[in-house]
């Protein structure tokens, strides 16, 4: 094969590849904007993305039973945590001994679902998991 025609015919070999491979561009912005919604007890979760895909919100209300029970409302803000390819996202939050952990994953463009655990410990001390549902706003 001569040199032009091997050029014509490498730049082709390029050409298809790029167009098999999904490009994080043509990826980006899938699932950007506000998610809001519930959680299985039947109080609030909103969760925001940008257009890299990044969750960059969370707000989640959990009833923690305990000795005292008491109703915890947790705000994480300045995020960045991917999504990964296959729609599904862990955001991991603490404050002192509190924790949470919010597993999440995008069954479509509108709609997102999954759970939040949490840990308290002081005055108003427990465990809960929940599970939640949001959709697009």
């Amino acid at each position: 094969m001569s040199g032009p025609i091997r050029k014509v015919v490498a730049l082709a070999a390029a050409c298809t590849l790029a167009l098999l491979v999904p490009m994080p561009s043509a990826l980006a912005g899938v699932h950007e904007g506000t998610f809001r919604g519930e959680t299985s007890q039947a109080l609030g979760f909103t969760v925001r993305v940008n257009a890299r895909e990044e969750i960059r919100f969370v707000k989640v209300v959990i009833d923690v039973p305990g000795d005292l029970g008491c109703v915890v409302t947790w705000k994480a803000a300045d995020l960045r945590v991917f999504i990964g390819k296959d729609g599904t996202f862990v955001v991991r939050g603490q404050n002192g001994l509190d924790t949470l952990v919010v597993r999440g994953e995008f069954v479509t463009r509108r709609k997102a679902e999954g759970t939040a655990k949490t840990s308290v410990e002081g005055d108003c001390s427990g465990d809960k998991r929940v599970t939640w549902t949001a959709t697009r706003i």
